[in-house]
Order: C-alpha cells, then structure tokens, then sequence
C-alpha cells in the first residue's frame, strides 16, 4: 500500500485523506442533548422515582414556594458545537428568580448570557462544547444549569421545557417535558379600618376587619387577633358578619379584653367572583382615663395549613 501511495501523485493523494479527517471531526459537527429535572429535596414528593406516566411520583409545590430546576446540556459528537444557547419555558404563572450554579465540562462560555429576572422564558448562553474526549477520557463537553423559579398558576400538573440551540448543524434539540404538581393552596391577605377615626374617651369606636383568601385552595379554620390599645376595651360583636366564607363552631372574644379572638373561618378560594372573605365588625370602648393621642391596633391572621398575615400599628384612632 505504501509503495503504491509513493507512486501516485502526492497532491492528490496525501491532500484528500487530510480534508477528510478535518470534516469528520471538526467545529459544528456535534449533536446536543438535553434533560431537565428537579434536585430541589425541599419538594414534597411521594417517594416515588419520578415517571412522567405517574402524576404521583412528580415534585410538588404550592402557590409562592420557590422550585429549583436543572437543565442539562451535552454534547454526543462527533465534533465539537458553537454557539450553544439553553432556553426554558416556564409553567404559566412561573417566573424565573435566580441562577443558582452553572457548571462546565469541555465547554467554554463565548459570551455571557443571563436569564432576565420574573421572565417565563429564561435563556442561558453562549458555549463552546468541545468533542467527546476533548476534557478527559470518556468525558462530553456538558453544560448543567440550576435554576429557581417562583411557583405560581392553577392546581394541577404542569410542563417544564428546555431546548438547546447550536450552529447549524447541531440545529435545535428539545428535552422531554419535565412535569411537576402545583398544589392549591390559600393566600390570606388582611384590611382593618376603624370609625370614626376621632373620638374621645368615653364614646365606642367600630373596628372593620376584612379577611380575604386569593388563593387557588380552601383556607381553613382561619382565626385572627387583633390586639388593641390599652385605652380600649371590647365591648361586642356586630352580627351577622358578612362575607362568602362559613363558619363553624368559632371562639368569640371575651367582652372588657384587650385581645379580640375569632376563628373557625373557612374561605373559599379566588373565583370569577372575587376572593373569598369574611368581615368582622366588633365595637369597643374609649375609657374614661385615655389620654390624648394616636393608638392603633396589631392584627394576626392565621390558617390550619400554616399561612400568616401580620399587620403592625394599623387602623390608628386619635383620641382628643
């Protein structure tokens, strides 16, 4: 073979196997790969391996947790692959807060490209991966992305998408939809006024307290303090409370306290309607000693699934 080699014209036969060589295994020849997951251990699984077919083995959240995901990119070859850019598609309602780590192996970033914050479309870019081997042995030129998102949106399950883009010939590559659960879950907020906002001692005031749940879940058992001044006393509830929300077999306060305790509200979740919500009115009096001034009160909203709402020195009454 050897002798037949040096016999024919070197031109055209040492120039071709040359340009073949550098066609198989030069720049843009490569195939990506992409997979998505969830490495958050604060997710509440149900011990399961994850199965896409198995809406049990997905992680969960709920409304206002924040999710971490990450995405992974890979070279297979044969060549190396230009260009590279992540793109995400996020759950409606999700959006992007922060990158938590961005780990290279046989890949050099080309040109930093960072996710915007609260976008639901986060892009990552621009990498090099280098061919199989060209990090190590046995080693592809990868790129891992983690990433933590705020939940938000509808119960249910729902997508997380990625797809990498390369040069040309590497085109587009999808991964496999990675599916998780979004639990409903409540969403108190809490308004407190008071009438009239002027008074002084000696006259009843009425207090206004106005419990909402915008959330996508039933907030149960849902209680709430208010704590008033020292110049003021309760006196007594004015009934019945209006709102959508029920309740059953709730705790009244205790008439001359400082501390006015209701609870056993259950709130419908946000519909077409509006949220769901009660309102409290109670009285209460101006003792004969207060002293002129500003006095407002402390409001503790709270549900049996953990939810809280504080308000501090709200709704101030002046006393003259």
């Amino acid at each position: 073979m050897l002798r037949r080699l040096a016999i024919a014209s070197t031109v055209a036969v040492v120039a071709v196997p040359l340009a073949v060589t550098v066609t198989g295994c030069g720049s843009g020849s490569g195939q990506l790969a992409v997979s998505i997951s969830s490495p958050d251990p604060n997710s509440q699984h149900s011990g399961k391996q994850y199965d896409v077919k198995d809406e049990q083995s997905y992680a969960h959240y709920k409304p206002g947790d924040k999710a971490k995901f990450s995405v992974k990119v890979v070279n297979k070859g044969p060549g190396s692959v230009t260009g590279v850019t992540i793109h995400l598609v996020l759950p409606q309602g999700f959006k992007y807060r922060s990158t938590s780590s961005i780990t290279e192996t046989g890949a050099t970033r080309t040109q930093p490209l960072d996710a915007e914050v609260n976008s639901d479309t986060p892009l990552f870019g621009l990498w090099t991966l280098d061919q199989p081997g060209a990090a190590g042995r046995g080693k592809n030129g990868e790129v891992d992305v983690e990433f933590i998102a705020d939940v938000q949106g509808q119960p249910g399950p729902v997508p997380v998408r990625a797809f990498a883009a390369g040069d040309a010939t590497a085109g587009q590559t999808d991964a496999a939809p990675y599916m998780i659960g979004v639990d409903a879950a409540a969403k108190l907020t809490a308004v407190v006024n008071v009438g009239p906002s002027t008074a002084v001692h000696g006259n009843t005031v009425t207090y206004q307290v106005r419990l909402n749940n915008q959330g996508t879940g039933n907030a149960k058992n849902v209680a709430v303090l208010i704590t008033l001044p020292p110049v003021l006393t309760f006196t007594n509830s004015v009934t019945p409370f209006g709102g959508n929300g029920t309740r059953n077999k709730g705790v009244d306060p205790i008439k001359n306290t400082l501390e006015v305790y209701y609870d056993g509200f259950l709130l419908p979740p946000l519909s077409n309607a509006g949220p769901g919500f009660v309102v409290i009115v109670f009285k209460a009096a101006i003792v004969a000693t207060a002293a002129p001034g500003t006095y407002p009160v402390d409001v503790s909203v709270t549900d049996d699934d953990g939810d809280t709402v504080s308000l501090q020195s709200t709704a101030p009454l002046k006393v003259t």
